[in-house]
């Protein structure tokens, strides 16, 4: 039996040992949850592709309905290739940090991950994510995550310093944090803080110390 969970903006609760330094991780139905092996510091290899039509999701509360970007680039002037170009930067950040493969596939139903604008605008972006069953305290697998981004606000394809605007790559760099199975330590001091701020847009010690619990380091040849 398949459940529905969010990650937004509100931090779930957490206890001592989901808490080191600056990083959470997701507890859903008094249970951890990842991708790959369910155990920690073991890696995983994640697909992921763009939403190309619409999707409801009857069980979700943020983002019941997905829609493609196409609106959402041409308000804000940003081109398709820049765009995706965007994405995998923010899926690389991750493969460095920890021990995960991120790769492409044009069929976002066979997709583990799909990225999208948001049908009905609400906030900057959220993540709804999907996981099976385990046993309370233990690890389950993530079935399926779709994070899906405001189309009605201004986008910008580089950090200009304004935090009015909202840079693709950094928000979809936090919305893949949620996606692999962090959660918000706080309101900042990470990227994986729930308070958007250009002064903070690569990973901080801890969004990396909360991959590396989920999956291990990366392998040698992540870290050029």
């Amino acid at each position: 039996m398949y459940r529905f969970v969010l990650a937004a903006v509100i931090a779930f609760g957490f206890s001592a040992e989901t808490l080191a330094d600056d990083f959470r991780l997701l507890r859903l139905d008094d249970h951890f949850v990842k991708w790959g092996e369910r155990s920690w510091h073991s890696g995983a290899r994640i697909t992921y592709s763009f939403n190309r039509t619409t999707r409801d999701f009857a069980d979700a509360i943020n983002c019941p309905r997905l829609v493609p970007v196409d609106g959402l680039l041409a308000r804000s002037g940003i081109s398709k290739p820049d765009f995706e170009r965007a994405i995998r930067r923010a899926f690389r950040t991750w493969e460095r940090a920890a021990n995960l493969r991120f790769e492409f596939v044009e069929d976002a139903d066979a997709a583990d991950i799909v990225i999208g604008a948001q049908g009905i605008p609400r906030d900057i972006a959220y993540t709804n994510v999907w996981h099976g069953s385990a046993e309370p305290g233990r690890i389950a697998s993530f079935t399926k995550t779709v994070f899906c981004l405001n189309p009605e606000i201004a986008w910008e394809n580089a950090l200009d310093g304004d935090d009015q605007t909202y840079d693709v790559e950094r928000v979809a760099t936090h919305e893949i944090g949620h996606a692999i199975g962090l959660d918000h330590p706080g309101p900042s001091g990470a990227l994986m803080g729930y308070r958007y701020t250009e002064s903070v847009h690569g990973l901080a010690p801890g969004d990396i110390e909360g991959a590396r619990r989920l999956y291990g380091p990366p392998r040698r040849e992540s870290q050029d």
